[in-house]
This record gives C-alpha cells, sequence and structure tokens, in this order.
C-alpha cells in the first residue's frame, strides 16, 4: 500500500488538467528516513545490554540482539561505504560530491549532534562527565584523517588543486583504512575501558562471555548479500536528490547534506536521547565514531573507484570550508580537553553547524 502523502500527491496532480501528457511526466518518491543505510538490518549476531526502560533489563542473562545496525558495528560502517560508493558511481557531472557529503557528515556529528547533545544534556543535568582518555582517543585519530584527506590535496603540486595523484590517492587511502582499523582494534580489544563512562558500572562486563556466535564466512557472505540491494537503491536515490537539487536551482553541496543527514538521522537521536539521560561517553562515541568510519572508511571507497574508472575525484575543501573545519577541530579540542560539559559548550558547536550551513546557501 503506497504512503498517504504519495496518494495526496497524486490526487492533487490528477485535478490538473491533462496531467499524464508526455510533456509533462511525472513521479512520486518518498525518502524514508528509517531505511538510511545505517539503519539497515543488522547482518552480524551484535548483543546488547537492554535499555533501562525495559523491564527485563536488571534480570540477570538477559540481553538484547540487534535487528538494525547501529554505531560500534562494523556493519554500519560497511554499508555507509557501499552507499557512498553507489552515489559515486553515479555522480560522473559533479566529482565533488563525495568530498561534500564527508564534509557534511563531519559538520553534522561534530557541530550539530555534538552541540544538541551538549546543549541538552547541559540543560538538564548542569555539568556532564565523560571519559577523557576516550575523546583525546577519538581527536587524535581524526585530526591526521581529516587534514590528510580533506585538507591535503589543496597543496599537492603533482595534480590538479584538490585532487591526487595516482600514488597519492593509494597513499591516502591506506593511511585513512590502517587508521581506521588501528582504532577499532584499540577500541573493541586493547582499550574498551576509555569508551566507557568513568561511572559506569561494570556489574554486568562479563554476563554474556558465554553466547555463541557464527563464523567470519558466516558474516562475509551476509554482509554481502544485504550490501547489494543498499548499492542499488543508492543510486536511485542519488538521481531523486540531484534532480531535485537542480530543480530547485540549489547549490551542488546541498545533496551532499541531505544524504548526510538521512544518513545520520538515527544516530542523531541516540545520541541526544543519551546525553539527555546522563550517558554523555555513550552520546560522544556515537557523534565522534561516525566522524571517524565516514572517513575511515569512505576515503577509500571513493579513491578506489577513482582509481578504477578514472573518474576524477576532489577532495579539497575550499577555503571557507577549510576554515570551517580547522575551527570545529580546534574547538572540539577545548571542548574535549576537560572531563566535564556544559551548556556553553554546546552553544559555540550549534553556532558553528549554523555557521556551515549558512555557506553553503550563501
Amino acid at each position: 500500500m503506497p504512503p498517504l502523502e504519495s496518494v495526496r500527491v497524486l490526487i492533487c496532480r490528477l485535478t490538473k488538467e491533462n496531467p499524464g501528457s508526455a510533456s509533462d511526466p511525472w513521479r512520486v518518491a518518498l525518502a524514508n528516513v528509517s531505511r538510511a543505510h545505517f539503519y539497515a538490518p543488522a547482518v552480524r549476531d551484535v548483543f546488547i545490554r537492554l535499555p533501562t526502560e525495559d523491564p527485563r533489563a536488571h534480570e540477570p542473562g538477559i540481553c538484547g540482539k540487534l535487528e538494525r545496525t547501529m554505531y560500534g558495528t562494523l556493519d554500519a560502517g560497511e554499508q555507509w561505504a557501499a552507499h557512498y560508493s553507489a552515489v559515486m558511481l553515479n555522480a560522473e557531472q559533479n566529482p565533488e560530491l563525495g568530498r561534500d557529503m564527508m564534509f557534511a557528515v563531519l559538520m553534522i556529528a561534530l557541530n550539530g549532534l555534538v552541540g544538541l547533545s551538549l546543549l541538552c544534556g547541559g540543560i538538564r543535568h548542569l555539568e556532564q562527565e565523560h571519559n577523557l582518555q576516550g575523546a583525546n582517543t577519538f581527536l587524535l585519530v581524526l585530526i591526521p584523517m581529516a587534514m590528510i584527506s580533506l585538507i591535503l590535496p589543496n597543496f599537492t603540486q603533482s595534480s590538479e588543486p584538490g585532487t591526487f595523484s595516482t600514488a597519492q590517492m593509494v597513499f591516502a587511502g591506506l593511511t585513512s583504512a590502517g587508521l581506521y582499523g588501528a582504532f577499532l582494534v584499540m577500541q573493541t580489544l586493547r582499550h574498551r575501558g576509555f569508551f566507557k563512562s568513568p561511572i559506569e558500572s561494570s556489574d554486568n562486563e562479563h554476563l554474556h562471555d558465554d553466547i555463541a556466535v557464527h563464523s567470519v564466512g558466516f558474516h562475509v557472505a551476509l554482509l554481502v548479500a544485504n550490501m547489494l540491494p543498499i548499492v542499488l537503491l543508492s543510486k536511485s536515490m542519488a538521481k531523486i536528490i540531484d534532480f531535485q537539487v537542480s530543480v530547485f536551482a540549489a547549490p551542488a553541496a546541498l545533496g551532499g547534506v541531505v544524504i548526510a543527514l538521512l544518513v545520520l538521522a538515527p544516530e542523531g537521536l541516540a545520541a541526544i536521547k543519551a546525553a539527555v539521560s546522563n550517558r554523555l561517553q555513550r552520546s560522544i562515541n556515537i557523534c565522534l565514531g561516525s566522524a571517524i568510519a565516514t572517513i575511515g572508511l569512505t576515503v577509500p571507497a571513493v579513491l578506489m573507484i577513482g582509481l578504477v574508472t578514472g573518474q576524477k575525484v576532489v577532495l579539497g575543501l575550499g577555503p571557507v570550508d577549510s576554515l570551517i573545519l580547522v575551527t570545529t577541530i580546534l574547538t572540539a579540542m577545548v571542548t574535549f580537553s576537560s572531563s566535564k560539559t556544559n551548556i556553553i559548550h554546546g552553544i559555540v558547536h550549534l553556532i558553528l553547524f549554523l555557521a556551515y550551513i549558512t555557506m553553503v546557501f550563501d
């Protein structure tokens, strides 16, 4: 059954004179945020602690199994890379679209979501505490990844401004993938405590040690099967967004903003909800983790596509966007230089986000 919004549009259209004339073709498309790829069906067995509002949350031996992807799982980042690759393959006339998408995700995650989370949490709890080592680790990895991918291309001399040569593309792709891989090892194996709240209870730390999971090959097969329809659907969505941007004579960068908003909507709601519930560390893990996953998986994917297809790939930001990115990183360093945050930190990040939106349209 079609959504009610589509039915309304069709009824309004039918009231016009000659609605089906060949010179006036019409199509109805619906973008459903619940189908954004970060919220795609999970392909691995991932078990989580039940939320506190669940009546069974405090029962021993009870946990939840994810049916949809969320930040903290490899599926989320891999499906983002698949979606991004599909859009890039469909963007022959806009070599900057990939860069705009990545930059939009960074601005939404580092300024929009961080700002809203800190503001809402600060209003509710005055001050909130987080793990300083975890935040510093996020920034330590994010800063060189962002600079190499989005700033360095503007200063290379062996290729056009904003682009990499073949050797530089290989280096940048391996660097991003290597840093992200090293970060995942640290986050999930060696220093898991860095990404937990200082006041988080460890009572259930070993609660699910006896859960059996399937083999790596099983998960790989499911992942490939799940990514194929995502790639096919992403191409259609890219055409719809590009068409609407051109119809309204909007800036080309708006396409990247729209895609980034669709991708980060589920994560953003989870981050804000966690901050309001005084679980700031979880909110930081979502926001900063999304930024790292975006660059760590997207840059290798788009550079590989450029190498294989010969497409021109422009990664270097313009002067205004470069300034906003550097200011954002410096502000984040100050925000997370202390283990406590308040509403002023959130307000500053939101101001930077509004500055980014203003520059997109003007």
